[in-house]
C-alpha cells in the first residue's frame, strides 16, 4: 500500500470510527436544517467543514496546537449543540437557519475547531516525517470521502422516508435537532474542562 492509500484510508476510517460519533454528530445536525433535495448544498457545506479542519490540521502539524486539548474536546460539542440550536430557533421563526454565505462561513469556522480535535490524532500518525503534504492531502481525502459517504446514506434515507410517508410537517427536523442537541449537552457535561 502506498504512503498516499494508508492516509486515505486512515483518513476514512477516523472518521467513520463510531468513537468519534461527535463528527458524525455535527454532520447530522448540519443535515437537519436541509431538505434531502438540496444534496448539492450540503455536499459544499460538508466540503467547508474539511476545508476547515484542513487548515488547522496544517497549523498544528507544522507550528503546534492552537489550544488546549481539554478545551478543543469541549468546543466541538459546543458547534453541535450551537448548530442543533440555531436549527430550531430558525424552525420557530419560520425560515432556514442562516443565510448561505453565513452558513458556509460558520461551518468553515466549526471544522477548525473540529480540525483541532483531529490535530493529535494527526500528529501521531506522522512520527518523524517533515513534509506533511502528502500525509495532510490524503488523510483530508479520506475524511472528505467518508463524510460524503455518511451524509450520502442520511440524505437517502430522508429521501426514502420523504416518498414512503410524505412527510409535511417539520418533526424529521426537530427530532434530528433535539437529538444532536441533548448528545451534545451530555459530550459537554462530560468534556467540560477541569
Amino acid at each position: 500500500m502506498s504512503p498516499f492509500e494508508a492516509y486515505l484510508l486512515l483518513g476514512w476510517e477516523h472518521i467513520l470510527d463510531p468513537g468519534g460519533y461527535d463528527h458524525l454528530l455535527f454532520l447530522l445536525a448540519l443535515l437537519a436544517a436541509h431538505d434531502a433535495a438540496a444534496w448539492r448544498r450540503i455536499i459544499l457545506l460538508v466540503t467547508a467543514f474539511t476545508l476547515g479542519h484542513s487548515l488547522t490540521l496544517a497549523w498544528t502539524a507544522l507550528r503546534g496546537p492552537l489550544l488546549p486539548s481539554t478545551l478543543v474536546e469541549f468546543l466541538i460539542p459546543v458547534t453541535i449543540l450551537v448548530t442543533a440550536l440555531g436549527n430550531l430557533a430558525a424552525l420557530h421563526r419560520g425560515r432556514t437557519p442562516v443565510r448561505w454565505g453565513m452558513e458556509y462561513a460558520i461551518t468553515t469556522l466549526f471544522g477548525l475547531i473540529h480540525g483541532m480535535g483531529f490535530s493529535g490524532f494527526f500528529r501521531s500518525l506522522l512520527g518523524p516525517e517533515s513534509d506533511i503534504i502528502l500525509p495532510l492531502v490524503s488523510f483530508n481525502i479520506g475524511i472528505e470521502l467518508g463524510q460524503i459517504c455518511f451524509v450520502a446514506l442520511v440524505i437517502a434515507v430522508k429521501m426514502i422516508l420523504q416518498r414512503w410517508a410524505p412527510l409535511r410537517t417539520k418533526a424529521p427536523m426537530i427530532a434530528l435537532s433535539v437529538f444532536t442537541a441533548v448528545m451534545a449537552l451530555f459530550l459537554m457535561i462530560q468534556k467540560f474542562p477541569q
